[in-house]
């Protein structure tokens, strides 16, 4: 299917797909040579949902290309699903404090005890 169609398909644009192209994250299926149009495979919609919940769970793009890379069995995602939650738990943590820091009212920091 041409790349319009298979935007519509996966509910995403085709400039996202365009970029997912030239990242290496998903090369269309068939390039014709002469038009330059990209064609895609009902089995590359399963790539794209896969992409889209690794990336709605925070991995970032060369993140993605490397786990699409080496996916061995989901298991081995889970595990590194569990390792993304860590991390980002440890940066809500720090925000956390963060925020609790700037919340003080600044003359706060200045008067005498």
């Amino acid at each position: 299917m041409q790349i319009g169609e298979f935007a519509q398909r996966c509910h995403t644009k085709i400039s996202v797909l365009r970029h997912y192209d030239k990242e290496g994250l998903l090369k269309p299926d068939f390039v014709d040579v002469f038009t330059g149009y990209r064609y895609y495979t009902e089995e590359q919609i399963v790539i794209f949902g896969r992409i889209s919940a690794l990336k709605a769970a925070g991995f970032s793009l060369g993140e993605i290309k490397n786990i699409l890379e080496h996916w061995q069995s989901n298991e081995n995602v889970l595990t590194l699903f569990e390792k993304k939650k860590q991390e980002l738990q440890q940066q809500l943590k720090k925000l956390t404090q963060m925020h609790q820091l700037l919340s003080l009212n600044i003359s706060d920091l200045f008067t005498d005890a």
